[in-house]
């Protein structure tokens, strides 16, 4: 079960509008944080999971309407 995310991806942003530089630093901040936690989690063997997205595109990266950062799929 996912979580279901009312939001724009980031290449439907970015086909309507450019980035300015510092919510742009802010989206790959997001990103790169939680592909951390992601990977650094501790399972319940005690030893980090060791998740590996290997597919961040656009397409994967949602901006909520609220302004959150969700990294998809």
């Amino acid at each position: 079960i996912m979580e279901y995310v009312e939001g724009l991806d980031i290449n439907h942003v970015l086909e309507h509008t450019a980035l300015p530089v510092g919510p742009a630093l802010e989206v790959v901040g997001e990103v790169a944080s939680a592909l951390h936690v992601a990977n650094a989690t501790i399972g319940p063997n005690g030893k980090p999971l060791g998740v590996l997205h290997r597919d961040i595109k656009p397409h994967n990266i949602l901006l909520t309407h609220a302004g959150e950062v969700k990294v998809l799929d």
